[in-house]
């Protein structure tokens, strides 16, 4: 089954790329880059490059030099070159239209998934993301560009990943949700259940901990209010009854004089 017509007459995304990378045989990885295009002295710079990074990533960093070099080919472009070295391309359709989110959102709460990581669990999370960090990065929407720039100014692994998930909510603000955050690492095969689970869920049970113990203070408050209104109540009520005793025993003295 080939391309839709829609979808291949035209130039593919970062974050397309980034899918169809999962389709290249490993084996026949520079046969497809050379027929694409690229010259044998490209494909071994890019693998020198990114030699420590996973499989996809570097298909991935080969596909963006590719439309660098070739910036009008279009991904039918891509299933020609497939298809010639005797790859599979019935796939290209449901990777390109990945769409894991219906499986993810049921897994954690509804407040949860529409909203905007926090500090707290920008820094959980870092905690669970790999060395797929490039792809699940541009699966997020954010471009080359701003990744090497990260990459540049933060050498360690976890101060990059800060960086670049506060660069991805500068970008999209209210659309940079957790939601969202969860898909892209589901769709990059990342340990995102633990994400969902340990930190996400133990920091929402956290902030569930804080509300009740603001209520109950604010119920033992209002009870020490109350208590100290009885007691003012009654201490003005002594008050009263001592008022009119005294009254009545200077009435009665009064009346024997």
């Amino acid at each position: 089954m080939g391309v839709e017509p829609n979808t291949s007459d035209r130039r593919p995304s970062p974050r397309e790329l980034s899918r169809l990378s999962r389709l290249i045989n490993p084996s026949r990885i520079e046969a497809f880059f050379l027929e694409l295009g690229l010259s044998m002295l490209d494909i071994e710079d890019t693998e020198c490059e990114s030699y420590n990074l996973p499989r996809i990533t570097r298909i991935t960093k080969l596909f963006l030099k590719w439309t660098i070099a070739y910036p009008n080919k279009t991904i039918h472009d891509i299933q020609q070159a497939m298809e010639a070295v005797n790859m599979a391309t019935d796939r290209i359709n449901d990777v390109l239209g990945t769409d894991e989110e219906s499986q993810v959102q049921g897994m954690v709460p509804l407040e949860v998934w529409n909203r905007v990581p926090s500090e707290d669990e920008i820094r959980k999370i870092v905690e669970n993301i790999d060395k797929m960090y490039f792809n699940m990065c541009l699966e997020l929407g954010l471009s080359p560009p701003t990744i090497a720039q990260c990459e540049l100014c933060h050498p360690t692994f976890g101060t990059r990943m800060s960086a670049l998930l506060r660069c991805w909510i500068d970008r999209y603000q209210t659309e940079a949700t957790i939601g969202r955050l969860l898909t892209a690492m589901k769709v990059c095969q990342m340990d995102w259940h633990t994400t969902c689970y340990e930190r996400l869920m133990m920091i929402q049970c956290y902030e569930r901990l804080m509300m009740i113990r603001c209520y109950e203070r604010l119920m033992m408050i209002q009870c020490y209010e109350r208590l100290m209104m009885i007691q003012c109540y009654e201490r003005l009520m002594m008050i009263r009854c001592y008022e009119r005793l005294m009254m009545i025993h200077c009435y009665e003295r009064l009346m024997m004089i």
